[in-house]
């Protein structure tokens, strides 16, 4: 079995070294081959050219939205939610305990914004706080006892549990 096995390697080392030291034979222009050339002739290789593309003018685009208001960028990063039904009603908001006796949740709406609501149960001015953000903008919704409501930019802002209910007052009376 060993002799079998060397024999195979030994064959096969011999085609390998055959097939590396063999030279092609230079053909000339005509077709005819060539005597190899002697070892301090270089041959050169035959110098190809490639044609320049033709121009091609395109009319211009007249927009890349379509009629939804999507533009082509937009639909090519949109991603379909698995885990929703497009004709279901959305979930109710799963509040938790926050600071100050409030209450706090969290929702993604279906165009990607990200809405954190915040309602105080006792206190005696504020009733609600929304912190949106999502697209690049921040903004403030802050809703009174009274019904009064005020919408602010709220760039500084990062999570809404963190600011206190005198902060939120401060922010929606500028």
């Amino acid at each position: 079995m060993r002799k079998i096995s060397i024999t195979i390697a030994a064959v096969a080392v011999a085609v390998f070294s055959a097939a590396c030291w063999s030279t092609p034979e230079p053909v000339n222009k005509a077709g005819a081959t060539s005597p190899p050339p002697s070892s301090n002739t270089v041959v050169a290789a035959p110098v190809q050219t490639v044609a320049p593309m033709p121009k091609i003018d395109l009319p211009p685009a007249v927009s890349n939205r379509d009629l939804s208001g999507d533009t082509v960028a937009d639909r090519a990063n949109r991603k379909e939610r698995s885990d929703v039904r497009p004709n279901s009603t959305p979930q109710p908001l799963q509040f938790k305990p926050a600071p100050e006796n409030s209450e706090m949740a969290v929702t993604m709406q279906s165009d990607g914004l990200i809405v954190e609501t915040r309602v105080f149960k006792n206190h005696p001015t504020l009733a609600r706080a929304e912190l949106s953000y999502g697209k690049g903008d921040r903004s403030l919704k802050v809703t009174l006892h009274d019904g009064r409501t005020a919408t602010v930019n709220a760039e500084k802002v990062e999570v809404l549990r963190d600011l206190k209910a005198a902060q939120i007052i401060a922010m929606a009376s500028k």
